[in-house]
């Protein structure tokens, strides 16, 4: 059991089906929205989160103009790297690999709830914080690291299992591919969404 556990943070591409990785995947996509809504956070981009609060119907439309272009843009990468892939990997290794950005959102909610910001609040927030809300802070942004890291980490993995490849500089083009992707999207959510 334990093996299986570890297999399944490792690499979930390789032991499960791709119609269950699509309900998980969606399911987390949704609980990201909802997450954004009620907590008032804004995934304004591929790896980008912060705090403010829209309409819902503009968090459902950036959420998925985010989603399209991260998967889009990675398809293309992974067509011209290997031309039988398939458009539904490339959609579920992107909704598999977002799941960590969706617990970096909560844990910037728990943020916001354990230092209230308000409008003067980001001048003075270093100095109006005492000892143990900058350990808290310092805490939630390890955790944080750790969740955009763990993104990488599992969107690389799973492109380079689509594509079937074993080759080093893949991730490397996964990841720069994935930070254009991410300011296109920025662009974009801002542009029409905020």
């Amino acid at each position: 059991m334990k093996h299986n556990m570890e297999r399944m943070f490792l690499n979930p591409f390789e032991d499960y089906l791709e119609r269950n990785l699509l309900w998980i995947g969606l399911v987390g996509f949704v609980a990201s929205i909802t997450i954004s809504y009620f907590g008032k956070i804004v995934f304004d981009g591929v790896i980008q989160i912060h705090m403010g609060a829209t309409s819902l119907t503009a968090i459902i439309l950036g959420n998925l103009s985010n989603m399209g272009i991260l998967t889009l843009g990675l398809f293309m990468l992974a067509k011209v790297l290997y031309k039988k892939t398939r458009f539904v990997d490339i959609l579920n290794n992107v909704l598999i690999a977002r799941i960590p950005m969706l617990f970096a959102g909560l844990l910037v909610v728990w943020m916001t709830k354990l230092i209230p910001m308000r409008k003067t609040a980001e001048i003075n927030l270093v100095t109006s914080l005492d000892q143990s809300n900058m350990m808290w802070v310092a805490l939630l942004a390890i955790f944080l690291l750790f969740m955009i890291v763990y993104f990488f980490y599992l969107l690389v993995i799973g492109i380079r299992h689509s594509i079937n490849s074993k080759k080093f500089g893949h991730g490397f083009l996964i990841v720069i591919v994935v930070f254009v992707l991410d300011g296109m999207a920025l662009l974009v959510y801002r542009g029409f969404f905020i």
